[in-house]
């Protein structure tokens, strides 16, 4: 399921209003949240979904371990023990097959690497080093399978540590009043983002034809090229500035 699926949109809803509903039960709201993200890391990819299971699973009695233990060398060495395991399976999936093409040559199709590994991989190891350096205290499963699988960060990003997204799970929902001449704002900034990004054309949208022109592909009548002068640089502005970075913040 990807984010430009119509199930997701679906999946979307049913999250949103479901969250909606059991925002005043903290610990239903949490379960909610974990249960939403798991469906959802499982319908994308379910070989994906059991072996992040099972590297959330083997490396909470580490984390638990290190957040126990005061700074001393067997803490430094169950750092490094946790650190080197959570590499080794990132390694053994990223580069394994590198290696065996480039030997054997391999047939290419045969690649596959599990959704979003890097992600909670590196998640892994910040909270281990932050847990070791005793910056916090270690969270309960519930919202440390949440932190590492939250659904609309999992995909997306960014990298976070521990202590910026885990108190959002543990504080109670708040309410607050929609800031709807914001979203409007940055939602009609997008439009015109993507609308930049049509295909270019001599016979296509009004877009379309500035593109081509500034191409030299074909040339613009005079109103188009009066409302086109500035085309180019905005489009570079939008597009190839802070366009994607608006857009990954959204």
């Amino acid at each position: 399921m990807l984010f430009t699926d119509p199930l997701f949109l679906l999946f979307l809803s049913l999250v949103v209003s479901a969250n909606f509903l059991t925002r005043q039960n903290q610990t239903f709201h949490r379960w909610l949240l974990l249960l939403a993200s798991w469906v959802f890391f499982y319908l994308c990819s379910p070989p994906s979904f059991l072996i992040f299971l099972l590297s959330a699973a083997v490396n909470y009695p580490l984390l638990r371990a290190l957040s126990a233990m005061t700074p001393s060398h067997r803490n430094r060495v169950l750092l490094l023990l946790t650190v080197g395991l959570n590499l080794g399976l990132l390694a053994y999936f990223k580069y394994t097959y590198f290696f065996e093409s480039w030997f054997a040559r391999m047939d290419h199709h045969n690649f596959w690497l599990p959704l979003a590994i890097s992600f909670y991989t590196v998640h892994i190891i910040s909270y281990a080093i932050d847990l070791s350096e005793k910056k916090y205290a270690i969270a309960k499963p519930l919202d440390y399978f949440n932190y590492l699988s939250f659904f609309p960060h999992l995909l997306a990003g960014p990298i976070v540590r521990g202590n910026q997204l885990i108190p959002q799970f543990e504080a109670p929902v708040a309410r607050r009043a929609f800031d709807w001449s914001g979203g409007i704002s940055v939602r009609s900034r997008l439009l015109f983002q993507n609308a930049c990004r049509q295909d270019r054309g001599c016979n296509g949208s009004v877009l379309g034809r500035w593109s081509a022109a500034a191409h030299g592909d074909c040339t613009l009548a005079p109103g188009d090229s009066l409302l086109g002068t500035d085309f180019r640089r905005l489009r570079r502005v939008f597009i190839h500035g802070d366009g994607h970075c608006q857009a990954a913040r959204i």
